[in-house]
């Protein structure tokens, strides 16, 4: 995505309860004067500035949105010696990280750490194209999604993973946990017969190569992470107290005009333990054994169904 304008993030907001609904109204512009510029941007709400990413110029922009009316140029760092473009930008507390690629793309990519004036602290190094970053709650951990994409030939396909950056202990003492999607290039039939899209390099690609993390969003509490993997509609869970990958689930296609519907449970079986098994799945390297019972075919009762209740027998 490739702007040349930075919306100041002032506005004035008149917010409707009833409607759950706010007016905004622009105030003023930054203009940065270039192409492929101003894509990601942070607030830092104690020094009242604003930072940005400009992919084409390789920079990181520092201004001051003290007076949303007047925005200035504070400073402009050149992250040409950290690699070949930023992609990212996430601030806590004092502490400003950059995500930025490796000049060859499918090379392992850095997250650039500086304080709140733009001065240099460290670099640290992820997976490849790290793309999105964000800090947990407390600040303890930073996320990146390092999305691996391939060359154009698809001659070279980086495998797509989360870095989770512990800061817990200060960012000299920093460590790096690499959550990857190995333990799935065996299961890949299964996944695609789950709803994930699996189709890279014509469907020669692992399923690491081909799961490619792009966004990540983190639980109030800390403990989870929800990571988008766009290109396969689907999306990981990451468990944040053990950094590992609990799951990956699909979007797969859902009408969202259907409405809501409800629910009833009904446990079955649970008077007999030990339920006998009809057998185990063969195809990727095994899959957990089907028990007998519970659900083998449904019948729908048109007579007995209306349009806001249907009926089933089982």
């Amino acid at each position: 995505m490739f702007k040349k304008l930075l919306l100041v993030i002032g506005v004035g907001a008149a917010w409707n309860v009833s409607a759950q609904q706010a007016d905004l109204n622009h105030l003023s512009s930054y203009s940065t004067g270039t192409p492929d510029a101003a894509e990601v941007v942070a607030f830092h709400a104690p020094s009242k500035r604003g930072y940005f990413t400009s992919a084409g110029a390789n920079t990181l922009t520092i201004i001051n949105v003290a007076d949303p009316y007047n925005t200035t140029l504070i400073s402009t760092i050149d992250l040409s010696p950290y690699g070949g473009g930023p992609n990212s930008v996430a601030i806590f507390d004092t502490l400003v990280a950059v995500a930025v690629e490796a000049n060859v793309k499918t090379d392992n990519g850095s997250v650039v750490f500086f304080n709140i004036d733009g001065t240099f602290l460290t670099t640290i190094t992820v997976g490849a194209l790290p793309d999105m970053i964000t800090f947990t709650p407390d600040g303890s951990m930073l996320l990146v999604a390092n999305e691996g994409e391939p060359n154009d030939d698809y001659t070279i396909d980086p495998e797509g993973s989360v870095s989770i950056i512990d800061l817990s202990a200060g960012l000299s003492s920093a460590t790096v946990t690499s959550v990857d999607f190995t333990a799935y290039n065996d299961k890949k039939a299964s996944l695609k017969n789950k709803g994930l899209r699996i189709f890279g390099n014509n469907g020669l690609s692992s399923v690491a190569q081909d799961l490619e993390p792009e966004y990540i969003a983190v639980t109030e509490d800390g403990t989870k992470a929800y990571v988008n993997l766009q290109e396969n509609n689907a999306f990981a869970v990451i468990d944040l107290g053990t950094k590992t990958l609990l799951d990956l689930l699909p979007l797969d296609y859902k009408d969202h005009m259907a409405g809501t519907p409800s629910i009833e449970l009904h446990t079955l079986n649970t008077a007999i333990s030990n339920w006998p098994t009809l057998g185990t799945p063969v195809y990727d390297g095994g899959q957990p054994a089907v028990s007998l019972g519970g659900f083998s075919g449904l019948f729908f009762s048109e007579a007995e169904s209306t349009s806001n209740s249907q009926v089933f027998y089982a």
